[in-house]
């Protein structure tokens, strides 16, 4: 691909890979061993990099150009639905909940799809799972969650697999799943793809599940499966604004000058602020200004444009239904 990440990123696979592949081959049947055997031959390594290297490379609102995750990344705070834990940060699956499968709630543009994808780069250098990035909405109507993880696996090097060859590597315990935007998945699929992650979720209690999805009626039923620990992404407070525009590259004069218009601002337009979208949006619509629209309601009508298609758009292919 050329971009700096792909060499960091099989550097890094190279070391911490080995672990889980070798516990997945250790107990495999012959069948098994073949295809493992084939896996090595075709450089699994450098699949597995390659992928992992595929999801560090992000669309965002700023522009067309593909960027790194690293480059951007301003860490997301989480909070237990059920148990209302305190708001922390966690950049691990087993950090946010230990042996259990995890359902991330989060607004539009709360930044689902970026902390899945950081979580997914950090289980791949911790090095014990083989974490494997699967983006719901991909999934046509003729489809299932099953040949998506197949199609998944062959992509980082399990190539060959047959689908009754799935249940011994979801029983191996060496994978972690991270399927995004259960809300974007098409509602004629919904019931079927959701029945589906209940069986293996039941039949594979040792490989880990991390769904993400915005709150809604879809996402109510998938809220009350048993098998997932609820969490949702903390809104951004008034002492995460500076380090958030940091971390997008606003200098320091300017992010004072901008931060100095939020603080005049109607409480308002202080209470939309409170998502990476709606922040990044703010800086990219009024950032060399530093004037923050006095009304809430001129304040949306600028950043509207921005807010229905730009956000989208970093999407490929992906049109939202609409309705009123």
């Amino acid at each position: 691909m050329g971009d700096p990440v792909t060499t960091g990123a099989i550097a890094v696979a190279g070391k911490v890979i080995e672990k889980p592949l070798s516990a997945i081959l250790s107990s495999a049947s012959e069948p098994i061993r073949k295809l493992g055997r084939n896996w090595a031959l075709a450089g699994m390594k450098d699949a597995i990099a390659q992928s992992i290297a595929e999801v560090e490379l992000v669309r965002t609102v700023a522009g067309p150009d593909r960027v790194p995750l690293s480059s951007f990344y301003y860490p997301a705070k989480i909070h237990d639905i059920r148990s209302h834990k305190s708001v922390r940060q966690a950049n691990l699956a087993s950090e946010i909940a230990v042996d259990k499968n995890i359902l991330l709630y989060g607004t539009v543009g709360q930044g689902k799809s970026i902390y899945m994808r950081h979580l997914c780069l950090r289980e791949l250098q911790a090095g014990r799972k083989i974490p494997i990035f699967i983006e719901l909405r991909t999934i046509e109507l003729d489809g299932s969650l099953k040949k998506s993880i197949i199609q998944a696996l062959a992509e980082v090097g399990f190539k060959g697999l047959a689908e009754t060859d799935l249940p011994f590597l979801l029983s191996s315990g060496s994978l972690i799943f991270f399927l995004d935007g259960f809300d974007e998945i098409k509602k004629e699929l919904a019931f079927v793809l959701q029945n589906e992650m209940v069986v293996l979720m039941k039949s594979h209690p040792t490989t880990r599940w991390v769904i993400s999805t915005r709150p809604g009626s879809l996402a109510n039923h998938i809220g009350n499966l048993p098998f997932l620990q609820a969490v949702r992404i903390a809104p951004l407070t008034d002492e995460d604004f500076s380090p958030f525009l940091e971390a997008l590259g606003v200098e320091e004069k300017a992010r004072s000058a901008l931060i100095d218009a939020i603080g005049k601002s109607p409480n308002e337009i202080k209470g939309v602020l409170r998502t990476p979208l709606m922040m990044t949006l703010l800086n990219m619509t009024f950032g060399t200004s530093t004037h923050v629209p006095s009304t809430l309601h001129e304040f949306y009508e600028s950043m509207f444009l921005f807010l229905v298609y730009r956000h989208d758009e970093t999407k490929p292919g992906f049109v939202r239904p609409k309705a009123t």
